[in-house]
């Protein structure tokens, strides 16, 4: 079976919260630990996806560059530093 862990724990937060009216601390920590015991105890760690956005901008910077503008306007068209134009032009 596979789960949506953060759907599951949203859902788990939202009920604990209408079922006690309030969300207290020590409500928060009945539902980490009953939910620590639904999965075993195991920690899980959820990878934070790539922005879109960002490679595209990624992308633009790089054609900018690469037809020849001045690297101030592409710094101040794209609203980044220079640290960070040449950290895209070096991926």
């Amino acid at each position: 079976m596979s789960v949506d862990i953060v759907h599951e724990l949203i859902n788990r937060l939202l009920e604990a919260a209408q079922r006690e009216g309030t969300f207290t601390e020590s409500v928060a920590f009945e539902v980490e630990r009953a939910f620590r015991h639904d999965f075993n105890g195991e920690k899980f760690y959820v990878k934070r996806g790539k922005d879109d956005d960002s490679e595209k901008r990624s992308a633009g910077v790089v054609n900018d560059y690469l037809s020849g503008q001045p690297v101030e306007q592409i710094e101040k068209h794209h609203g980044i530093s220079r640290a960070t134009l040449y950290r895209y032009l070096k991926r």
